[in-house]
């Protein structure tokens, strides 16, 4: 195996693909509910056997090896804290248990408890704690047995919003310059990007893509790759490649620049939703390759901060995210703008 991989699942999922994650990195899966996720962490973790999957590090298959043998610690997004134990005592117990002596198992959590911001909490129980803090402690115990590979399944899915953005900023922090495999899994898009030095995204079990993840935000190979990376959903639309010109398939025929990979005839395009804005006679002036969207505005979100416009561009409903407040008149047709460079082209057979 290459010196970077630290771990590498072969025959994964209904099409047996390889997936690699690399030592020291934060390697970050990203899939929708029930996309494979989970199982993927429990069959590294030794937990689920999947017929003609084989799991190996660099310096040994773990396929059929216990659990115990394996030297992977797996943490659940379900605080698993042992009630009747103390911060300090849920650290230690896997230490003895992998037999480390009693002296160095309580330095070790003790480190780790001061790591992972829980020095002063060591004698309190977990229902003492806040949800943070308890996974803090799942974490420091997970951490402190110093695993070859760490597995996250989705850590952080069960604190508020604020919690988790404190939280992953904590977590990059705590494994910079670690030698160990992590393994971080999220149905979130945003965490993904915000986390990931190398990302793998599954679908219906299957792994659909792996690499950097501004490489795959900004080249995906298909609309399910690229719309897993979008939230709200990426809008899409058929249309027709001919002749170095796109046709959008509704209403008045657009005809846009043509994507330069895409072969002629039928195709699919994909718009990010944060990539259209509401149109301006500035705009059209500013850049006349400006592509103009004509959509009838079913109903309008606001944040505060961002307004989400959900429209009806021909037969497909469409998202807009806009920056700041709009006001746009329900049942009205409005127009936005959307750059050349920002339209996503595709295949029919990736249609979704």
């Amino acid at each position: 195996m290459d010196g970077a991989v630290g771990l590498r699942v072969l025959g994964f999922g209904p099409n047996g693909a390889s997936i690699e994650f690399e030592r020291g990195a934060l390697n970050v899966v990203l899939g929708r509910n029930g996309a494979g996720k989970t199982s993927l962490c429990r069959l590294v973790a030794g937990l689920d056997v999947a017929r003609g999957a084989r799991v190996l590090t660099p310096e040994r298959e773990l396929t059929h090896l216990d659990p115990r043998a394996r030297n992977v610690a797996l943490v659940f997004g379900e605080f698993v804290n042992f009630p009747g134990l103390t911060v300090l005592e849920n650290i230690v117990l896997p230490l003895r248990a992998a037999g480390v002596a009693p002296a160095d198992a309580v330095a070790r959590a003790r480190e780790m408890a001061a790591r992972t911001g829980l020095g002063d909490l060591v004698d309190r129980l977990p229902e003492q704690l806040s949800g943070g803090q308890q996974q803090r402690v799942a974490l420091a115990r997970a951490i402190a047995r110093q695993p070859d590979v760490l597995l996250l399944d989705e850590p952080l899915a069960n604190l508020d919003y604020k919690l988790r953005e404190i939280m992953e900023d904590e977590l990059r922090a705590l494994f910079a310059g670690s030698s160990t495999t992590l393994v971080y899994t999220t149905s979130d898009p945003r965490e993904a990007l915000q986390l990931a030095d190398r990302l793998v995204m599954l679908d219906a079990g299957r792994p659909i893509a792996q690499g950097a993840p501004l490489v795959l935000l900004d080249r995906p190979d298909s609309i399910a790759a690229a719309d897993l990376l979008c939230d709200p959903a990426l809008n899409v639309l058929p249309a027709l490649r001919r002749d170095n010109t796109l046709a959008l398939d509704h209403g008045p025929i657009l005809t846009l620049p043509a994507c330069s990979d895409a072969p002629d005839g039928p195709c699919v395009i994909g718009i990010r939703p944060d990539h259209l804005r509401v149109l301006t006679e500035s705009d059209l002036i500013g850049d006349p390759r400006a592509i103009v969207i004509d959509g009838k505005v079913l109903f309008s979100e606001t944040t505060g901060s961002d307004t989400f416009v959900h429209l009806r561009v021909g037969a497909a409903d469409w998202v807009a995210h806009l920056d700041g407040l709009h006001a746009l008149t329900t049942g009205a047709v409005a127009r936005f703008m959307v750059a050349p460079t920002d339209v996503l082209c595709f295949g029919p057979e990736d249609a979704i």
